[in-house]
């Protein structure tokens, strides 16, 4: 079917559910139906339409976790958690929560209110604690304790109610948090971060079976063949959008080029890069419409300046083409299917589905742990992950009487586990009576906490702690194992690096926070 007309993905899905629909009645198996699309994005559109009309769908580039709702909704928790007091926070979440339970603008802009400045300037706010108490039973519900970040995620989807095994959404994002707190600790603000660099490539993964259809660029499709293939648009983009570097004369020009360009070699440029583009979307076209055995559905709904239109001129020549009212059709079919899959040979689904067993433990979380996550480098022991947070907390502690306000502030914001707490404030006191060390500052007019210093083209080094003095300078590196030969290495290298730069007499400590024993090592 080809006709001129604007339409966006999720326009298709009806028609994808028609054709599914006719091939599932026709003999064919669900998993014997590949949808092929031009991008990721637009994969993803059709793949939750089609979820959300009840089909199984297996795509490894379509299902990404953080285009369903729930999964906004409780990333914006997080975000909360973070920054309690935040304005855009508080407002992002709210947001959200009303849309996931399919409530109204109207409903959020009903909590911003008209307040009076104390000058007499009226401004409007959000009511967070009304919206609190209304949804949340108030706000030491909604900011409840938590030790790390699965058991935050886990009890927010206590507090929403979510079923968890039944949301593979979810299930996932919960898969994510716990292998990020076995192997990075509880540092939300950390967690966040790696989220949103990833969160454009974590997709759901459900395994192949027969009863799901499968969706994936056409791309991805190169070398695979499939009973039914699925084609829901042609329309790819012909426009040049790139630009160029490009000599003319004594000159270079950069820029994108364009019909109304003066200089011939950009008019040029621009008829050789389009041709270029069309005869790639020739060859997109040849890899798509070469996937399937038996059947090929394709719907054409172009755009004038796009190569739909090329395709509907080619369609027009066919002999078996009919038009009615602006719609072309092409139907070249051999009649029913003639062979039906065997039962004998259906596959078992071996796919693994997770079970609640809550219900059948005395305890109230397990958790497992291969030996081969023991051998992965961005795994973090426990005595790293307290390595880290004594770190953290040492460069952010001014004083003995500064330990515990820091302790609970890192706990609130995830950076510390709660499990260490009592460790930390042990060793951190411990260093903060130490007389040694405190004579290290002893005259000193600023200090460096973890300041990077630019060895070479090729390295930065990044010291614990460097003391100022008029005439000294003083290096100090804090270790929570046992000594090594290679933390003197390490130390001397910083005081030579710092020699170099000028910085006077610069001597070099390692600080053993075990056993609170202070080196000097150069």
């Amino acid at each position: 079917i080809s006709k001129e007309e604007k339409t966006e993905a999720k326009d298709l899905i009806p028609i994808l559910k028609t054709w599914i629909d006719e091939c599932i009645t026709d003999g064919f198996n669900p998993g014997d139906i590949s949808i092929l699309g031009s991008t990721n994005r637009i994969c993803n559109t059709w793949a939750l339409g089609l979820t959300n009309l009840g089909y199984k769908i297996v795509s490894s580039d379509s299902l990404l976790i953080n285009t369903n709702l729930r999964v906004q909704l409780t990333i914006a928790f997080l975000h909360r958690r973070l920054k309690p007091s935040g304005v855009t926070e508080t407002k992002q979440f709210a947001e959200i929560f009303f849309r996931v339970n399919d409530q109204s603008f109207n409903d959020y802009i009903s909590y911003i209110q008209e307040h009076q400045s104390d000058k007499g300037k009226t401004y409007r706010a959000f009511n967070d604690q009304q919206f609190l108490s209304d949804h949340f039973g108030g706000y030491n519900e909604f900011f409840f304790k938590y030790e790390g970040l699965y058991d935050c995620i886990q009890s927010f989807y206590r507090l929403m109610k979510y079923d968890e095994l039944k949301d593979p959404y979810l299930h996932h994002l919960a898969d994510i948090a716990f292998e990020f707190g076995q192997k990075r600790g509880p540092d939300l603000k950390l967690f966040l971060e790696d989220y949103a660099s990833k969160k454009n490539k974590i997709a759901v993964q459900i395994p192949e079976s027969n009863d799901a259809v499968k969706i994936m660029t056409i791309h991805k499709s190169k070398g695979l063949e499939f009973p039914v293939v699925i084609l829901p648009s042609m329309d790819f983009k012909l426009k040049n959008q790139s630009e160029f570097l490009l000599e003319t004369g004594d000159y270079v020009v950069y820029k994108q080029p364009s019909n109304k360009d003066v200089l011939d070699v950009l008019r040029e440029a621009k008829i050789e890069e389009e041709a270029q583009i069309l005869t790639d979307n020739v060859n997109v076209c040849y890899v798509g419409m070469t996937r399937p055995m038996e059947r090929l559905y394709i719907h054409n709904a172009y755009d004038k300046t796009k190569f739909g239109k090329h395709f509907h001129e080619v369609l027009e020549k066919m002999p078996d083409a009919k038009s009615t009212d602006g719609t072309l059709e092409v139907d070249l079919n051999s009649g029913p299917r003639n062979k039906k899959r065997d039962s004998s040979e259906e596959e078992s689904d071996t796919s693994f589905v997770p079970e609640s067993i809550q219900d059948r433990l005395w305890f109230p979380h397990i958790s497992l742990q291969d030996n081969e996550a023991l051998g992965d480098g961005d795994y973090l022991s426990p005595e790293r992950q307290f390595g880290n947070q004594f770190h953290l907390l040492i460069s952010r502690t001014r004083s003995i009487d500064d330990i515990n306000s820091e302790v609970k502030i890192g706990i609130s914001t995830g950076d510390i586990s709660h499990e260490n707490k009592d460790q930390l404030i042990q060793k951190l006191t411990r260093t903060f009576k130490h007389e040694k060390y405190l004579s290290l500052f002893e005259g000193s007019y600023d200090t460096l906490y973890e300041q990077e210093f630019i060895a070479n083209e090729e390295r930065i080094l990044k010291p614990d702690l460097v003391i100022l003095k008029e005439n000294s300078t003083i290096v100090v590196d804090y270790k929570t194992g046992y000594p090594k030969a290679k933390y003197e290495k390490q130390v001397m290298e910083y005081a030579l690096v710092l020699s170099e730069m000028n910085y006077p007499n610069v001597e070099g400590y390692l600080f053993y926070v075990g056993d609170g024993l202070l080196r000097r090592v150069c």
